[in-house]
């Protein structure tokens, strides 16, 4: 069991992690920065830190960050941020830190799946009867025949807000795809939060992480993924804007279609270029008034500060009920965006969803606020 230790300024967050029964929690939250390295003084195999850069402290965040890698160069640290900053962000990079959060960007429960990473195996009959569904009302519904299956050598990006259901979605178009006899590569894109490969119940990557073309799984006859994105795509590998067009490059000689899942973590330095050399953007929004804020700011996000051509952006509703906002209303809240179609919500599938907590909507902003 691994020794975990939160340094966030209330004890919120560890008693939740305490209660999964996953982790060893070694002492309740460290409410200053300097305790984190009394601590490592006295424990120095800590397996995960979690902190907060607005810790109280003398100290200075980043010799704080360096003081505890000095003392333990193999934990795993898990950051969070007061608001955006690329200075902090790249410091991070530079010191094999890649997990990091905005307080606002995360809620609990998807914090504590991360978190647990493997130490939870998925529930893949679950999965698999969930993909099944969702293809089966897209046939249903007949209404999502403007995505042309014959649009050879395209690059077809999915974006939207995070639990929109673009990684389920890319999955079961892929699937629709491959079944036309449409070469079909889907690219894991979300580093943050990949999971095509539990989708497709697969193992992750290969030995050979640098090698892309190592990495192509078959998952039928004309369908591969390449799920190893959060490793190749980082700062220590330093892969450029060229690197990724001509990579983008090469699939589309050997693929008909490419399929990109990207993350909803509009921070992420490649988001912008993968969207920019796509040539259609399906943006997912779930039209409910909670969601739809979510949605639209990082549409504007997407279509303003990365300078996306806004033709090249369509849209798909998901989980549309009764309840749901009306599209007339969607439309001129995004401009007048192509609509290719919606998919209606299902209760079944999210009724047995594992381990759904109660509070899974409390955000770590609000544990650090209080």
């Amino acid at each position: 069991m691994k020794k975990i230790i939160t340094a966030m300024g209330n004890n919120r967050l560890a008693e939740e992690i305490n209660k999964t029964g996953m982790f060893e929690l070694v002492t309740r939250d460290i409410p200053y920065k300097e305790g984190i390295l009394e601590l490592l003084n006295e424990i120095p195999k800590i397996d995960i830190i979690i902190v907060s850069e607005i810790l109280e402290g003398q100290i200075e965040f980043k010799e704080l960050i360096k003081k505890i890698l000095q003392k333990n160069a193999k934990i795993e640290m898990i950051v969070f941020l007061e608001e955006k900053n690329s200075e902090i962000q790249n410091f991070l990079f530079s010191n094999g830190i890649y997990k990091i959060y905005q307080n606002n960007e995360i809620d609990l429960e998807n914090f504590i799946e991360i978190l647990s990473g493997d130490t939870r195996k998925p529930d893949l009959e679950y999965i698999n009867n969930e993909m099944l569904k969702i293809r089966e009302i897209i046939k249903r519904q007949n209404n999502l025949d403007n995505i042309n299956l014959e649009e050879r050598g395209k690059v077809i990006a999915f974006s939207g807000a995070y639990n929109t259901g673009k990684s389920l979605l890319t999955c079961v178009l892929g699937n629709e795809y491959s079944k036309k006899d449409v070469k079909t590569l889907i690219i894991d894109f979300d580093t943050y939060n990949g999971s095509i490969n539990t989708l497709f119940n697969i193992k992750k990557y290969n030995d050979d992480i640098i090698n892309i073309e190592n990495q192509i799984i078959h998952v039928s006859a004309n369908l591969d993924v390449i799920c190893v994105m959060d490793l190749l795509f980082n700062n220590d590998n330093k892969v450029d804007y060229v690197n990724l067009e001509e990579m983008i490059k090469k699939f589309k000689i050997k693929y008909d279609v490419i399929l990109i899942d990207t993350t909803s973590n509009y921070k992420y330095k490649y988001l912008s270029r993968i969207l920019n050399i796509s040539d259609k953007i399906i943006f997912l929004v779930i039209p409910s008034i909670l969601e739809l804020k979510k949605s639209f700011n990082l549409f504007e996000i997407i279509s303003e500060d990365f300078k996306i051509n806004k033709n090249k952006i369509k849209i798909i509703l998901n989980k549309v009920n009764d309840f749901s906002v009306d599209n007339n209303i969607i439309q001129k809240m995004f401009g007048n965006i192509e609509m290719l179609g919606q998919v209606k919500y299902d209760e079944s599938l999210e009724k047995n969803t594992v381990n759904r907590k109660k509070n899974n909507l409390i955000r770590i902003s609000e544990i650090i606020g209080e």
